[in-house]
């Protein structure tokens, strides 16, 4: 398991971090910003972005579990065996010119944005190669998704694809993220929404 690394920028945030990856038992380092990335390190969490080249960074959003969930998923799990860091991850799509996607793992929000219609074959490639959990399921909501991209996802042992009626409701205040697009606040919805079969 490759570690995370934290670059010490915002010493208050970083003891939290710090604090959260030993209860998680994580194995971390911490980095001094003007320090080279050791290579031995999967992803980085800094507090504002960086442009060293080949460095998979997460930018710390207030919230240390998920940042921490982030991290984990963009450090390169092909490295570790596919290590199952998580049970369950949620994925609510929400189809349309721009889908809205958004990525819960054993209930934790990690990513809520959308992506160009023409994309969206791409992105679930991407988050399937990315997230190491036993199970993980494609909630859609109405609208039309590719047949191509419904077939990449069934390739994939581990997923399941579902579909949900939209309806409204108020989200938890866990879920609840300011500047979150529509469309990526519906598909939040979505994720969060039990499956129906699909309209014929």
């Amino acid at each position: 398991m490759r570690s995370l690394g934290i670059l010490m920028e915002d010493i208050k945030a970083s003891y939290d971090l710090v604090k959260e990856m030993k209860r998680m038992g994580i194995p971390f380092v911490l980095l001094d910003p003007n320090e080279p990335i050791p290579e031995f390190v999967g992803a980085v969490i800094a507090f504002q972005a960086k442009t060293e080249k080949g460095v998979k960074q997460v930018i710390y959003d207030g919230n240390t579990r998920r940042t921490i969930l982030r991290a984990l998923c963009f450090s390169n799990p092909s490295n570790t065996s596919m290590k199952e860091y998580f049970d369950v991850v949620v994925i609510g799509l929400d189809p349309g010119r721009r889908t809205g996607i958004a990525i819960l793992a054993d209930g934790e929000l990690i990513e809520a944005y959308t992506v160009p219609e023409g994309v969206l074959e791409r992105e679930i490639i991407k988050i399937l190669e990315d997230y190491p959990t036993r199970s993980i399921v494609f909630r859609v909501g109405k609208g039309t998704v590719p047949d191509g991209t419904i077939l990449q996802i069934k390739k994939d042992r581990r997923a399941k694809v579902e579909f949900v009626h939209e309806t409204k409701m108020s989200l938890p205040t866990k879920y609840r993220i300011k500047r979150l697009s529509k469309d990526a606040r519906s598909a939040l919805i979505i994720a969060l929404s039990g499956a129906v079969n699909r309209p014929s």
